[in-house]
């Protein structure tokens, strides 16, 4: 027999790992989305660059 007790502890850890792993898939949409911008600004710096020489 399950007592509730086992069961909110598990609900709780399972909604914990939830967060996490959403927190985590915002970080990494995040660093992405960063990592793109800086491509972006990186090739347009070696475009202005190359067009000043």
């Amino acid at each position: 027999m399950v007592s509730w007790n086992d069961v909110a502890q598990e609900t709780s850890q399972w909604n914990l790992q939830a967060q996490m792993d959403h927190t985590t898939k915002d970080l990494d949409w995040t660093l992405q989305l960063s990592i793109i911008v800086t491509h972006k600004i990186k090739y347009k710096v070696q475009g202005y660059i190359q067009n000043f020489k």
